[in-house]
């Protein structure tokens, strides 16, 4: 039985990891954490009730999953570190010193992050180098598409693809990007573009564009449910509850 405590529980994310793990029987719900001044806080749900606090709550459970904010999620990778608590994140918009921050936690506890806790996405990103590579003439452009709600722009997942796509064609990934375009400038060969839809309540759309000469290839991944991702978090803490102290990825999993 693995005790979970969810980060944001109230949020788009954690909401749907509360009410999957509420019926998992390998799980037990110890903690639920809010922001501070949220009108939820001190209400009971599924057996436990919301706390604005981590540290009043961090000894109860074995594993954390945060679906918050860069900045609440350093907080929250501290406290974790202190009590030596394993963490699962799929917080994005993520800056590189924080980015850092997490890797250097991870020396001294088990953390999993993902920009996209989906399988099919993961799966997509464990194949792409290689598509990337046998149509190494073709043009790349990235397109993805979320709520009107989400903050970052582009996405976490978006920006994994670049990275990913960028590195398997040797770009320079501090210059190669292109976000959105405008003006009259031709694209360059060494150029991805990618480009930011918000609208309505899409739970996630990207799609990876390579252009050759008269054909075209497009993958495209759909979210239509925030179960996928909240299935893989869950997933996620069962398979890292017990390892060691490293920064590992849905990839894992695989």
């Amino acid at each position: 039985m693995i005790k979970l405590i969810i980060l944001g529980c109230c949020g788009r994310m954690g909401s749907s990891i509360a009410r999957l793990a509420s019926e998992d029987p390998q799980i037990k719900i110890a903690g639920l954490v809010e922001k501070k001044q949220h009108p939820m806080i001190g209400t009971n749900l599924y057996g436990c009730e919301i706390s604005d606090e981590l540290l009043d709550v961090i000894n109860k459970g074995d594993c954390l999953i945060d679906f918050t904010s860069p900045d609440s999620l350093m907080e929250h990778i501290d406290i974790a570190k202190e009590n030596e608590k394993v963490i699962v994140i799929g917080t994005t918009g993520l800056s590189k010193d924080q980015m850092a921050h997490m890797k250097s936690a991870s020396k001294y506890i088990p953390i999993l992050y993902s920009s996209n806790m989906s399988f099919g996405m993961n799966v997509i990103f464990k194949l792409l180098p290689q598509v990337s590579k046998l149509l190494s003439s073709f043009d790349i452009e990235i397109i993805e598409a979320h709520h009107k709600h989400k903050l970052d722009s582009p996405s976490g997942t978006a920006k994994r693809l670049y990275e990913i796509l960028a590195e398997s064609r040797g770009y320079d990934i501090e210059k190669a990007a292109v976000y959105g375009r405008k003006g009259k400038k031709k694209k360059e060969d060494n150029e991805i573009g990618l480009m930011s839809i918000r609208l309505g309540d899409v739970v996630g759309d990207h799609t990876i564009i390579f252009g050759g000469s008269g054909e075209r290839i497009e993958i495209t991944h759909r979210a239509t449910s925030r179960d996928v991702f909240a299935y893989g978090a869950i997933r996620a803490a069962k398979f890292i509850v017990h390892k060691e102290p490293k920064l590992y990825s849905i990839l894992d999993l695989l």
